[in-house]
């Protein structure tokens, strides 16, 4: 199944912290003065370079310029962090530290882990393992802290769930996406990201538009595919409800890559209880080792012949084997998928075929063979809406133990030059 990746705006790898004392000698300047603690302009530049390389953001003065303040006061809220689990005598250990990091320590589409990214260019490892080590601590302290105090009524379940029964569906996108990757060890092109954005409003579409850059190594086409608002980043939910069909971003930037979305279609999707069940075929076609324009072609009329004649729901066989194409049978249920393989397979009737779905390594089709509704119809599960519940309120009792602490402390903000 595809995933449509979908990033937007400066989002920063993490929220991070950079203290402690530079080489004796170097010239420190002040930035923040956060109680006893420093933040030096060292720290934010050591920061923002981080994140602009790893999130694929163009490294303009003008980008710096907008991204230091945000900087500066993520550095300022972990540092109120780390000091306040210092005053719950909360420790963070370098083993902790080490297996947070390893947990995360993987770059989307690339062999090269997080760590040794940053080594290999010359980034702040001392930043990155800070941030690490900062946001272990605040997940003690809301631990230790806050979420011994959160917690969820039976009669709050019940109205979540007697609200969501009676809800009509969820509103989704139907989206496209180019995706304009590295080339070699160069940033992602803003020109060509440019150019490509110029057809589009234009009038042509993001599909034809695809076509003439697809053999390109760097440049990869998402096929349209719904896509529940929910799971989209706030920033770029709040841009879509400004745009109509037709209409597309300008390029945003992501990690290790600029991304071109397309609004093609709104709609609200009927509601379905997270433990319907699914049979599906799933034929698998792999992509050409060769991006040229015949291989391309060719894997394009393949797919178009198998979605026309897929085989039957009985076997996995399939009409054509050539190009290493191949099936097989997969049962699951709704809840189990991340948003967009529900935004796939939430569409499909009986008997249905989707589109071709494009990523990386395959061109995938989706067969929808058997689909099994609940007997308790639309109303979720208690267990799931408590676990919701529980999950919101910590969030906000989290946000507002932050606020306080930025209330009481002492901070002097110097600014960065």
């Amino acid at each position: 199944m595809t995933r449509l990746k979908i990033w937007i705006g400066t989002v920063a790898l993490i929220s991070l912290l950079g203290m402690g004392a530079h080489a004796a000698g170097t010239t420190i300047n002040i930035a923040a003065v956060v109680g006893d603690d420093v933040i030096t302009t060292t720290d934010v530049n050591e920061r923002r370079d981080l994140i602009i390389a790893t999130s694929g953001i163009p490294n303009t003065i003008e980008n710096q310029q907008k991204m230091t303040p945000r900087i500066l006061q993520s550095l300022v809220d972990e540092t109120l962090q780390m000091q306040e689990a210092k005053r719950q005598s909360i420790t963070v250990s370098d083993d902790e530290v080490a297996k947070a990091i390893a947990s995360m320590d993987k770059r989307p589409g690339s062999n090269e882990t997080l760590t040794d990214y940053v080594k290999n260019h010359g980034l702040s490892l001392r930043s990155f393992e800070s941030q690490v080590r900062s946001q272990v601590a605040w997940g003690k302290v809301v631990q230790r802290k806050i979420k011994r105090n959160v917690n969820v009524s039976q009669d709050e379940v019940l109205r979540a769930q007697q609200a969501s029964a009676a809800s009509p569906g969820e509103e989704e996108l139907r989206l496209s996406v180019i995706e304009i990757g590295p080339k070699g060890k160069e940033a992602p092109s803003t020109k060509l990201a440019e150019d490509i954005v110029l057809q589009l409003k234009a009038g042509t579409d993001m599909a034809t538009v695809a076509t003439r850059y697809i053999k390109q190594a760097e440049v990869h086409y998402n096929p349209p595919i719904w896509v529940p608002v929910k799971g989209l980043p706030p920033a770029l939910q709040q841009a879509m409800r400004s745009m109509k069909p037709g209409e597309a971003t300008p390029p945003l930037p992501g990690p290790g890559a600029l991304q071109i979305i397309q609004l093609l279609d709104r709609n609200t999707a009927p509601k379905q209880a997270d433990t319907t069940e699914y049979a599906i075929k799933q034929i698998r076609i792999p992509v050409p080792t060769k991006k040229d324009k015949a291989s391309l072609a060719k894997l394009r009329a393949l797919a178009s012949e198998l979605r026309t004649n897929p085989g039957d729901c009985m076997s996995e066989a399939i009409p054509r084997t050539d190009m290493g194409a191949s099936a097989k049978f997969v049962r699951l249920q709704l809840g189990a998928l991340s948003p967009e393989q529900r935004s796939v397979v939430t569409h499909l009737e009986v008997g249905d075929i989707s589109e071709p779905l494009m990523s990386p390594d395959a061109l995938r089709l989706v067969m929808m063979c058997e689909k099994i509704e609940p007997s308790t119809g639309n109303t979720p599960a208690a267990d799931a809406i408590r676990q919701q519940l529980f999950t919101e309120k910590l969030e906000l009792e989290a946000a507002k133990y932050m606020r306080n602490l930025r209330r009481d402390a002492y901070i002097d903000l110097k600014g960065v030059n």
